[in-house]
């Protein structure tokens, strides 16, 4: 009877799994009573709580891999030219007024050249 029931909550509990939402697009560490990505700028491996800030403020997702960072805010993969402005949350060279203006949406991807599609 026990198994049986445990047959009936597993079964039951599947649908939920098989529902989730997709796995972040880095990885999460825990190191020294902090939590770390694999999201790294400049050397430097970012925080989770630092990562989610960015996403919530760019409404944009972030993803692992090694990046590079300029002062002007400038942010691109290692080898790459600038995908994005960390400052502005727009790609390279949009004012917030050609933004408004052009609609569209913007997802922080490594392996496209350019993360707005306007």
């Amino acid at each position: 009877m026990l198994s049986r029931l445990r047959a009936i909550g597993l079964a039951a509990l599947l649908p939920c799994l098989a529902a989730s939402p997709a796995a972040a697009q880095y990885r999460v560490f825990d190191y020294n009573g902090a939590q770390y990505t694999d999201v790294v700028v400049n050397h430097v491996p970012q925080r989770l709580a630092d990562v989610r800030a960015f996403e919530y403020r760019c409404r944009t997702r972030a993803v692992s891999g090694n990046w590079w960072r300029d002062g002007s805010g400038n942010i691109g993969l290692v080898g790459n030219p600038a995908s994005f402005n960390a400052r502005t949350c727009l790609a390279p060279g949009r004012s917030v007024a050609t933004s408004r203006r052009g609609g569209g949406s913007c997802h922080f991807f490594g392996t496209s050249g350019s993360i707005c599609s306007w």
